[in-house]
């Protein structure tokens, strides 16, 4: 779903159980919804090219995740407590 010119993450992706790769790269995303946590088989996030200015902690409930992009986004800092939660995880920010 990259460069689509998506505004929102629905609530209701936290439903999606057995999603494991979701590609929002390049769209218009200001925020991440905390039930994106809930995606606990998710395995790459691409949220790369955005304008997000703040990365929810329960990103770091994402404990299978290989590959997490924040790549030019609006990030001042990204959160150390998941950094520390995901050590086997690639984040680029």
């Amino acid at each position: 779903m990259h460069q689509n010119k998506i505004t929102e993450i629905p609530k209701e992706i936290g439903l999606l159980k057995a999603l494991q790769w979701l590609d929002l790269y390049e769209n218009q995303i200001k925020e991440i919804p905390k039930e994106i946590g809930e995606l606990r088989g998710l395995k790459k996030l691409y949220l790369a090219e955005n304008e997000i200015t703040e990365v929810p902690n329960e990103i770091a409930n994402l404990t299978s995740l290989e590959e997490l992009d924040f790549v030019n986004n609006k990030i001042k800092e990204f959160p150390y407590e998941i950094r520390a939660a995901l050590p086997n995880t690639e984040i680029y920010y």
